[in-house]
Order: structure tokens, then C-alpha cells, then sequence
């Protein structure tokens, strides 16, 4: 049973509905401000078509969901220009873009394929016509906990995707509405808060008493063969997690379904002269990256 406010500032606007999930996040309706999309009716939308939302399933699942255009019920002209101006945005820092979602692990998908290697790419060039291809059945999405949960398991890493989401769906909503975004000044403030110098960067090492176990068995894992790994660009990281789908080239377990962390394997590992080409390089998630390690050259992917 989800309790729903709509709109909600009336008064009797709360309304129980049954629902198999539990929705809270970000949208809007503005009836006085009309938006500069249109519908395939030709009329001025009045509803943006951009959500951000917790999601909680059935089953314990727990994750954050960013839908650009996910509401079912609004279509934008094919002829509008609000597609050009969002893939336009987020062109000019489509690397700190990548950043951003590698190091929170967002990851995200269409519903039956992906074609893509970057967000910009897949909202501009996506086929309208395609129901399962087009940019109505894009998601962005983060990796998926079930409970029991813990704040530094679960909960504050969805709590951190949504607030790394966060600025793209602001810039949504505020193109929406005829305006300018600064997206990428407010993605250099959230990477200076991640990762350089705000609050999240200077506690983001702490443990809690009941996590403190769990810290202790991870430092006793001797893993030397990890020693001298070293990253590989965003971009290129981004691109092989895309043509695999996001999903594990040996287990199957993908980001998506399973809220798997996915890493990118060298399938000649570098200690024995292999590169950071494109057919040497495979997703795979963690357990079973761990369990090749260097030790073999398997290449895992379907052929």
C-alpha cells in the first residue's frame, strides 16, 4: 500500500493505492508555466517528463532510479528542439558525467538493448519509432541493495547516487522551462564534495561499530597480484561495461538486476604485456574478477 499526494496542496489530495513498489522522489506539474516541449498533440507540455525516485521493492530491493523522459503519457515532437538542448548540456562535460556515475556506480540501460556509449549519445540519436530502443525506455539507474541494509551498506550509497543524479535531473527540468543550467559548474561542486574536499570526501573512509567487522575481514584478504593494477579512463571503462550490457561475462549477474558491481578485466592481464584495447578487455564482476585474477588469459565473452 503506497500513500500517494496528489496534487499536494490540497488538503485531500492523500490517496492509498496499491502498488507492488514504494515511489519517493522528484517530478513536477506547473500549470502556470508552461514548458517548451511540446506533445504529439502539438500542445505546450504542463508536466515535466523527468523523474528522480527511490524505488523499494517486494522483495527488499533498494535503489535510485533517474527516468529523463519517463512518464508514459508524454511524447515530445519529434521536430522539438528540448532533445538537441539536453544532449547538447551534457556533451560540454560528458566526462565529468562519466566521473561522476563510475565512481557512484551508476550505470544505465534501455529496456532490451543498449547502442550507446554515453548518456548524450543515447538521448540524442536513440530511434523514436523503436518502443524498446528509443529514449522513453532510457533508465539511469543505481547498483541495487536488499535489506537489511546498513547506513554505510545500502542506504548511503543510494543515498549518494541520488544526490549525484540529482544536478542532470535539475538541468532537465530547468531546460525544460526555457532557461539556462550551469550543469557543469554544479558537477564540479558535487566532485569537490565526493571527492576532493567537502564533508562527504572527509568521512567517506569512517566505519560505524556495526560495519567494523565487516572492515576487518576485508583488510585480511591478501590479494598481491592487485598491487600494481592500475584504472583505466573513464571513457574506456564506460564504453566496455556498454557493449557487454552491464552485464558479467562470466556469472551473467548484471548491474541492473542484481545491483552486481561490474569491473572492467584484462583478459591478457598488463603483468604479462597485455593493453588496454578493446578486445582485451571484458566485464566482469567482482567475485569472479577476483578469481581469474592474472593467474589465465580466459577470454569469457559470448563469441
Amino acid at each position: 500500500m503506497t500513500i500517494v499526494y496528489r496534487p499536494n496542496h490540497r488538503k485531500e489530495a492523500m490517496s492509498n493505492v496499491d502498488s507492488e513498489s514504494v515511489f519517493m522522489g522528484v517530478s513536477g506539474k506547473r500549470h502556470q508555466q508552461k514548458l517548451i516541449f511540446r506533445r504529439k498533440s502539438g500542445q505546450y507540455a504542463s508536466i515535466h517528463c523527468s523523474s528522480l525516485i527511490y524505488e523499494i521493492y517486494p522483495d527488499g530491493a533498494l535503489t535510485v532510479v533517474l527516468q529523463p523522459f519517463g512518464y508514459g503519457y508524454v511524447r515530445l515532437d519529434q521536430d522539438n528542439n528540448y532533445i538537441k538542448l539536453i544532449a547538447d548540456s551534457l556533451y560540454k562535460c560528458i566526462d565529468k558525467v562519466e566521473k561522476i556515475f563510475s565512481e557512484n556506480g551508476i550505470s544505465y540501460t534501455f529496456t532490451h538493448n543498449f547502442t550507446y556509449t554515453n548518456l548524450a549519445d543515447a538521448i540524442l540519436n536513440s530511434p523514436e519509432e523503436d518502443e524498446y530502443l528509443s529514449r522513453y525506455s532510457l533508465y539511469i539507474f543505481s547498483p541495487t541493495y536488499y535489506f537489511p541494509t546498513s547506513r554505510h551498506r545500502g542506504l548511503w550509497e543510494v543515498k549518494r547516487a541520488f544526490v549525484a543524479l540529482y544536478p542532470i535531473l535539475d538541468s532537465f527540468i530547468t531546460i525544460a522551462k526555457g532557461q539556462t543550467y550551469p550543469l557543469e559548474m554544479m558537477l564540479d561542486k558535487l566532485i569537490d564534495y565526493q571527492f576532493t574536499k567537502g564533508w562527504y570526501f572527509s568521512r567517506r573512509k569512517e566505519w560505524t561499530d556495526e560495519d567494523k567487522p565487516f572492515k576487518k575481514a576485508q583488510d585480511e584478504i591478501n590479494l598481491p597480484e592487485l598491487e600494481s593494477y592500475q584504472f583505466i579512463r573513464a571513457g574506456l571503462w564506460w564504453e566496455i561495461l556498454a557493449r557487454d550490457k552491464w552485464t558479467c561475462c562470466s556469472c551473467g549477474r548484471s548491474a541492473k538486476e542484481h545491483g552486481t558491481t561490474l569491473h572492467v578485466d584484462h583478459i591478457v592481464p598488463r603483468s604479462k604485456g597485455g593493453t588496454d584495447n578493446k578486445e582485451n578487455l571484458q566485464a566482469l564482476c567482482w567475485k569472479c574478477n577476483i578469481g581469474k585474477s592474472n593467474k589465465d588469459m580466459t577470454d569469457l565473452r559470448d563469441k
